[in-house]
């Protein structure tokens, strides 16, 4: 597996079990913001201590009477501080979830959730953006292991672009299609290394450039079946080489500066840049020039 493939990989894994955590966070912000919403929650008389107020809910109104904030515990347990505006619509609500998430939403004139900072379990910490339907469109989180992740949603609410900032340094930017498919990605290792890697809508990795540590440069082409086809190699001495492979992965045509084994003594020779070898499918050179 090649380093870009690999990171991408990685990267799969990651989104798929960050998504499992965000959703299991926002069902539960979207229990409380329908409770308070509904006005939820019944005040009972508690014992009190002199100078200590104790109730289980607390009512914030003006002077003509509206609610216009709301701090209680609900029936689950969870505690939340909710503010209304004038018109007794829902505009801030702060929660702090049994289970341990905490959360920060803001609301428009209309009630839709347009703002989401939460801490949930397992370590992810999310701020989410929505527009006016209610769909996310932005959302930055870091997860487990420091783990960074900026993500960039269209109007449907699928991660098109993504700019991930792994635990062992590597940084990365993902491009999706509208099936939520990365088709792009370009990376940046800990060590050094550059990659951009390009699939097909079917997943397959198709492309890739790539800026080694050691200087070299590469440009791959792999087929449908994700073998590598033809390969371009700048050394880091200035060599060049262009490789044409077989179905099989098997070097067939090289244009340049190589690496070949004499039969007669083993010996490694390197061709010369002006160079063309053809080699059979067992990698024996049946024609050399010069």
């Amino acid at each position: 597996m090649t380093n870009e493939q690999d990171i991408s990989k990685r990267l799969e894994r990651l989104e798929t079990q960050n998504h499992r955590m965000k959703l299991a966070g926002v069902a539960a912000v979207i229990v409380v913001v329908a409770a308070f919403a509904m006005g939820q929650g019944t005040p009972q008389s508690q014992p009190t201590k002199k100078g200590v107020v104790e109730a289980e809910e607390f009512r914030l109104v003006d002077k003509d009477g509206m609610v216009r904030g709301i701090w209680y515990v609900h029936r689950d347990g969870a505690t939340s501080l909710g503010l209304r505006d004038k018109d007794g619509q829902v505009r801030g609500l702060w929660a702090a979830h049994p289970d341990g998430p905490t959360s920060l939403n803001l609301f428009d004139k209309n009630e839709k959730r347009r703002v989401t900072l939460a801490a949930l379990s397992g370590g992810l910490t999310i701020l989410n953006l929505f527009d006016e339907q209610g769909k996310p469109r932005g959302e930055w989180s870091i997860g487990p292991g420091d783990t960074t992740e900026l993500s960039l949603r269209d109007k449907e609410g699928k991660s098109r672009a993504g700019l991930f900032l792994l635990s062992d340094g590597v940084a990365k930017l993902c491009l999706s299609d509208k099936d939520e498919k990365i088709l792009g990605a370009w990376g940046v290792t800990s060590d050094g290394a550059i990659t951009l890697a390009l699939r097909d809508k079917g997943g397959e990795f198709r492309g890739g450039w790539s800026v080694h540590p050691d200087g070299a440069t590469s440009l791959g082409l792999r087929d449908k079946d994700g073998q590598m086809r033809g390969l371009w190699i700048v050394q880091p001495d200035g060599a060049t080489s262009l490789n044409l492979l077989d179905k099989g992965g098997k070097p067939r045509v090289v244009l340049g500066s190589t690496g070949l084994e004499t039969q007669r003594t083993g010996a490694r020779i390197t061709t010369a840049e002006s160079s063309l070898t053809l080699l059979d499918k067992d990698g024996t050179v049946i024609f050399k020039a010069p």
